[in-house]
C-alpha cells in the first residue's frame, strides 16, 4: 500500500493524506503503529536516501599449480608458494594440485598389439636370398597378405634363376628353401618417413627392371651346353 500510494500521488499533501489513511487502516486490523511506521520510512528511505553503490570486489584469478609428490617435503613446499603468493600478488590465489609421476596405468595397454604380419598401410622391405637385392613396398592391405604374393611369385620365378639354363631338371637347389629364407620386415608406418622410402624405392624399381629385362632375354634365346 505504500509503495501503491508513493507512486500514485502527484502532491506531498496527497501523499500525506494517504499515509494517514494507511496508518488508520492498519491500526484497525491489528497492526502496530511501530511497525507501519517503520515500512512508511523505509519506502521513503528508498527513494530521498537511495542506497549505497558498493563498488565491486576485485576478482582474484586462481592459477593451478601441479607438484609432484614426495610425501612430507611436497606439502611443506606447497604451503611456501601460496605464503609467498598472497603476500606478493594479493588477486592471485595459488591452487597446488599434487600429482605422481609414476602412474599404474603408463604400465598396461588399453589396446591388444596388432601383430606386424597383419598391420596394414605399412612400407616394407624384403631381401632376395639368392643376389640380396633389397625391395620396398609400400602396401595398404594386411602385411601377411602382400608377403604370400610375393611368395607366391618367386616360387615361379626361382627355378629359372638358379637352374643353369640347357641342363637337366633335377638340381640341388630346392625352391621351397628359397622360399622360407626371404627376409620380409616392415620398415615404419609413418608418413614422414615414407615419403623418403618412396624415393627409395623409386631408384630400385630402376635396377628391378633391369633384372626382369635381363631375365627375358634369358628366356627368349637359352643357352645350350654341349
Amino acid at each position: 500500500m505504500t509503495y501503491r500510494a508513493m507512486n500514485i500521488c502527484s502532491t506531498h499533501q496527497a501523499l500525506h493524506d494517504e499515509f494517514e489513511f494507511i496508518r488508520k487502516l492498519s491500526f484497525k486490523n491489528g497492526y502496530p503503529i511501530a511497525f507501519v511506521e517503520s515500512v512508511i520510512r523505509r519506502q521513503l528511505n528508498l527513494v530521498y536516501e537511495p542506497r549505497e553503490i558498493k563498488p565491486p570486489k576485485p576478482e582474484t584469478d586462481i592459477v593451478v599449480l601441479r607438484i609432484p609428490y614426495y610425501g612430507n617435503p611436497t606439502h611443506i613446499y606447497g604451503k611456501r608458494v601460496t605464503t609467498a603468493v598472497a603476500a606478493q600478488y594479493p588477486l592471485k590465489q595459488v591452487r597446488v594440485v599434487y600429482d605422481i609421476t609414476a602412474r599404474i596405468g603408463h604400465n598396461f595397454t588399453t589396446k591388444d598389439k596388432i601383430p606386424t604380419e597383419f598391420r596394414s598401410g605399412v612400407i616394407y622391405e624384403a631381401t632376395c636370398p639368392v643376389c640380396n637385392e633389397k625391395y620396398i613396398g609400400q602396401t595398404c592391405r594386411h602385411l601377411k597378405t602382400r608377403i604370400n604374393e610375393h611368395l607366391s611369385y618367386q616360387k615361379r620365378v626361382m627355378p629359372s634363376l638358379t637352374q643353369p639354363h640347357g641342363t637337366a631338371t633335377n638340381t640341388t637347389v630346392q625352391p621351397q628353401k628359397l622360399i622360407v629364407n626371404s627376409t620380409f620386415h616392415m620398415i615404419t608406418r609413418s608418413q614422414s618417413r615414407m615419403n623418403q622410402q618412396l624415393l627409395n624405392q623409386r631408384k630400385l624399381l630402376a635396377k628391378l627392371s633391369t633384372i626382369l629385362t635381363r631375365e627375358k632375354k634369358l628366356r627368349m634365346y637359352p643357352i645350350t651346353l654341349k
